[in-house]
């Protein structure tokens, strides 16, 4: 528990019952709506829905990695994500992942379809990034212009009468035509002046990847991470449409998930809408456009790696905004420096819980075994 002003750094360690008890306290003061979880990458298996529902919340602020993506996905796509199948590729074109460092099962897997497909990485990204450098070509251009990239690629392909017709009248709702003539400004030329990136280049690099047969796009932080990331996000989805890769062998699928069930006895959905409609204008709305009585904190680290992270800082430390916050983590960091109680959480070694696979062509669940107990007085989240 914090012994000086917030953000002081200024600690006393405390029993788990005291903390609990003035946690409890804080929120029988508190209506409903003014408790709210703010996260990242939820790993609860359901329990952080069920501990809010439980209170009357329905107060989530999710602060997504990729947020851009997933709404672009999720507007165009129905899902939130897209699964390259990369083992079976042709041809990977990378837009802004360094998924070699960042996601070793896509690591694994484009190692398979370089080795049995002798399928080629293609990526490209304002700096030379682990897998730019090990990519078969590396493409510099200017950040934030990869969408206008992928449209003259599209323009390109349709002009060139290279679209896949039936995979456009399957999975859009503009004929080949229609597409063609939205497209049609994009030109290889514009794409160059903004981007930087000869035009040779991007024809060369569009005409390999609908001539590979199975080809699938990748898509990171670099494209989703700018103020127009979900118009980016949603031009680079028009290359596996034009090249009819999706739902295919080699190409961006549907994610495969296995649904665990909710836990019971399950509380009812709260009637209240969840006031934080945009999580990452928290700082400017918490405490002024709705209340926040009881803030609880989990796998993020805002006050640190956000945009705006110097106003989240002041956000966090102003007791009048937020009047009680409570992190939940293994580890400190510079958001949890500004809570009032910190809950340290066992190590994934330390835990047992299920878990359920995502990003995967194969449906799978498992459950997480302790191999060791935790350290001291730490505790599994639930």
């Amino acid at each position: 528990k914090r012994s000086g002003a917030r953000g002081s750094g200024k600690w006393l360690e405390i029993s788990w019952q005291q903390a609990l008890e003035e946690i409890a306290a804080a929120i029988g003061k508190s209506r409903p709506e003014s408790i709210a979880l703010l996260h990242g990458k939820d790993t609860s298996a359901g329990a952080w829905e069920h501990f809010l529902h439980t209170l009357g919340s329905n107060s989530f602020i999710s602060l997504d990695s990729a947020p851009n993506r997933r709404a672009a996905w999720k507007t165009a796509w129905g899902e939130g994500d897209s699964v390259p199948d990369l083992a079976h590729s042709h041809y990977i074109l990378n837009f802004g992942s360094n998924f070699l460092v960042t996601q070793p099962d896509y690591a694994a897997e484009a190692l398979d379809g370089r080795i049995y497909r002798r399928a080629r990485i293609v990526t490209f990204d304002p700096r030379c990034s682990k897998t730019a450098g090990l990519s078969d070509e590396w493409v510099p251009l200017r950040p934030g212009t990869d969408g206008v990239v992928a449209l003259a690629m599209a323009n390109y392909l349709l002009q060139e009468g290279m679209g896949n017709k039936s995979a456009i009248a399957r999975f859009s709702n503009l004929t080949v035509g229609g597409l063609t003539k939205e497209l049609k400004q994009y030109t290889l030329d514009h794409a160059a002046n903004i981007s930087g990136v000869e035009a040779l280049t991007i024809r060369r690099i569009a005409r390999q990847f609908a001539e590979s047969g199975r080809g699938c796009i990748l898509t990171g932080a670099g494209t989703s991470g700018h103020t127009n990331g979900f118009n980016t996000e949603r031009a680079l989805m028009l290359l596996p449409l034009i090249t009819g890769g999706f739902e295919v062998q080699g190409g961006n699928c549907l994610p495969r998930q296995i649904a665990l069930g909710a836990l019971k006895p399950k509380p009812p959905t709260p009637g209240v809408k969840n006031p934080a409609k945009h999580p990452h204008r928290f700082p400017w709305e918490a405490g002024k456009r709705y209340p926040v009585s009881v803030l609880f904190g989990y796998n993020t680290n805002p006050a640190f790696d956000a945009p705006a992270a110097a106003a989240w800082r002041e956000a966090l430390a102003d007791e009048g905004r937020v009047k009680l916050f409570v992190a939940i983590g293994t580890f400190r960091n510079e958001t949890w420096d500004l809570a009032d109680l910190i809950l340290p959480e066992a190590h994934w070694l330390e835990r047992n819980e299920p878990v359920v696979g995502q990003g995967s062509l194969l449906p799978w669940i498992s459950l997480r075994q302790q191999i060791t107990k935790p350290a001291q007085d730490s505790k599994e989240l639930r």
